[in-house]
């Protein structure tokens, strides 16, 4: 009797345990759905508070995503390209852009353009026009390394003297090396503004133009037209025969066309890229070219000639 009243409390201890266990899993349940509607509601008030300002100030963010490899050049406003952000309405017709069949519209204090990009970059230059002769707008011009951290790269531009009314090129101002980002943004004075044909170059050299590759025995003559130097001369170049995998150095040091690569095997198709090299480092690379070194026979040796009825058979090796 003992022991099956044992056996009957210990059952009902267990039945307890998991009853509360059970309680305890549902009301964890019920605080993580609370959790995540709670989470979804701040979501939501966040994106309508978003849509608010942009609706309240007529401007929509468009962005291209991504980051754009260096030398950057923009004369096209109707949607962003890889790597550019726009914070602006519409954008100008024909009539209103500095080239192409656009132009970025400033009209807003809220407007700005603002790209990311891969290299190390040198010079910045755009096109500005206002459409009031007696602005008061200004624009600020910004870089920056990573995003956050802005600095300015010349002092902001002010009045008809900084935002001309005709077409007017600013720059080139010369960029921080370590900068990634590059920013205009524009205070909305007396007048609307049109942004345009911006361009940001590289420090390093820009992609030579392979024009022919002559093959020879073990080696490919490779004949080229430079690209743009960057900030420095260009100092050297290098090349590669599998498609970019590996870059080699060109010795003794060159500037010239054309570069002589050897120690090839005959018959053997290579993917042969070049690059031009400045003192703040490697430029862009051509596409690969395939070329295949080749040579003519050597001379045959003449073993012996059997003369014979009208003829002769001629052994060699």
């Amino acid at each position: 009797m003992g022991n099956f009243t044992q056996e009957l409390m210990e059952n009902a201890a267990n039945k307890n345990a998991a009853i509360v266990k059970n309680r305890a899993d549902e009301e964890m349940k019920m605080e993580d759905v609370f959790h995540k509607n709670e989470i979804m509601k701040n979501n939501f008030i966040i994106n309508v508070k978003a849509w608010m300002l942009v609706l309240f100030f007529g401007l929509m963010v468009k962005s291209g995503w991504g980051q754009v490899t260096l030398p950057v050049s923009r004369t096209a406003w109707a949607s962003p390209p890889t790597g550019w952000t726009d914070v602006m309405g519409t954008y100008y017709s024909t009539s209103f852009a500095c080239s192409g069949n656009d132009g970025g519209k400033f009209d807003a204090s809220s407007s700005s353009t603002k790209v990311n990009f891969s290299g190390i970059p040198y010079q910045l230059s755009f096109v500005v026009k206002s459409n009031n002769t007696s602005s008061t707008s200004s624009l600020a011009v910004e870089e920056s390394s990573d995003n956050s951290s802005w600095t300015a790269v010349t002092t902001a531009l002010t009045g008809t003297t900084g935002l001309p009314t005709t077409c007017t090129t600013k720059g080139p101002y010369t960029l921080l090396t370590t900068s990634r980002y590059v920013k205009l943004s524009f205070t909305k004075g007396s007048s609307n503004m049109t942004i345009d044909d911006v361009s940001i170059t590289s420090a390093t050299p820009a992609a030579p133009t392979i024009t022919s590759i002559t093959p020879g025995n073990g080696q490919l003559s490779v004949a080229f037209t430079a690209g743009a130097i960057g900030a420095s001369a260009i100092t050297n170049y290098k090349y590669s025969t599998d498609g970019g995998a590996t870059f080699t150095a060109v010795s003794p040091t060159s500037t010239s066309s054309p570069i002589v690569i050897a120690g090839l095997t005959n018959g053997t198709s290579y993917d042969v890229q070049i690059k031009a090299i400045n003192t703040n480092g490697d430029g862009a690379a051509t596409a690969s070219t395939a070329a295949t070194p080749r040579t003519t026979p050597s001379a045959p040796t003449i073993g012996t000639i059997t003369p014979g009825n009208g003829q002769l058979s001629v052994a060699f090796t």
